[in-house]
């Protein structure tokens, strides 16, 4: 996803705090996993990371405010402008297409 949001010059610094975010997330969890099953159980840990997907998928929805779209797609989508701007062009210069002019 940081090779479709980021520009190229920062795709190296963006994907390292990605990792740096992941290694502490999975300290800082692993820990409270210890505590939270020495004192509780594991139920409250399941309820945890039950919620942990959708809390990642609103943050990513406020922080993302362009749509994310592959770049495969991106030049397609740039290809079906350009032909959709040489049509236009064709038809202020010729008319509509199958329009006959005598």
């Amino acid at each position: 996803m940081t090779n479709d949001i980021y520009p190229v010059r920062l795709i190296g610094s963006v994907s390292g705090i990605i990792a740096f975010g992941s290694g502490l997330g999975g300290v800082l969890f692993t820990n409270l996993t210890g505590f939270v099953v020495q004192h509780s159980s594991y139920t409250l840990i399941f309820i945890i990371m039950g919620f942990l997907h959708p809390v990642s998928y609103v943050v990513v929805r406020l922080l993302v405010k362009t749509p994310i779209v592959p770049s495969g797609i991106r030049s397609g989508l740039a290809h079906e402008q350009q032909r959709e701007r040489m049509k236009e062009r064709h038809e202020q210069e010729d008319g509509p297409i199958g329009d006959v002019r005598h």
